[in-house]
């Protein structure tokens, strides 16, 4: 209906909800395309809000694929402009994104860095999902990197929050990292009265 009535900019909005919802449908490449029409439509527009948050959701939609780089590349695009916009919320899932590219190839500071100030950002502000996010990107790196203190920390402070507001696609992610971490920590009958 916004093709049909001419107003682009709710065309390219929709078009990035579309995208979201493929995400959440465990079909990320599905939402590439609807992604990419809705930044091509934002860069003949002077919306640069919108056009930072199409960038990160095409950076979303690219971080579980073979490569990160995509990812990452994208999430930085959004960064620029998220950064001289001093976008809250932007901020939070950009950095999100790119802090749990990066950490896919490399252990490193500046990355987990990237995911904590996300997070940051999410709670002063409110944002419970981008929350959400940094704490279930953070526990699933924790695993990657077996940095096991740190994945029983993220665990922990992750399902109260999510308990808190009713956050359960969270919650149950997060409660499989948390019986990771006891099994990992050789604690079995606790990671299966986790169950």
């Amino acid at each position: 209906l916004h093709r049909q009535l001419g107003d682009r900019l709710a065309q390219a909005l929709d078009l990035r909800a579309l995208a979201h919802i493929e995400w959440y449908r465990g079909a990320p490449q599905a939402g590439r395309p609807y992604a990419q029409t809705a930044i091509e439509l934002l860069e003949s527009l002077d919306a640069p809000r919108e056009l930072a948050m199409a960038y990160a959701a095409m950076a979303q939609l690219h971080l579980l694929g073979e490569t990160s780089v995509p990812a990452y590349e994208w999430g930085r695009k959004a960064l620029v402009l998220l950064e001289g916009l001093g976008d809250a919320e932007g901020l939070a899932y950009a950095l999100n994104t790119v802090g749990t590219a990066q950490l896919r190839s490399e252990d490193a500071p500046d990355a987990w860095a990237l995911l904590e100030r996300s997070r940051d950002i999410a709670l002063a502000h409110g944002f419970e999902v981008h929350a959400a996010r940094a704490y279930l990107n953070t526990a699933s790196l924790c695993v990657v990197h077996r940095r096991q203190a740190d994945l029983e920390a993220a665990c922990a402070e992750g399902i109260a929050h999510c308990e808190a507001h009713d956050m359960d696609m969270y919650l149950c992610r997060l409660r499989i990292r948390h019986c990771f971490a006891l099994l990992e920590s050789g604690r079995w009958d606790a990671a299966e009265a986790e169950i």
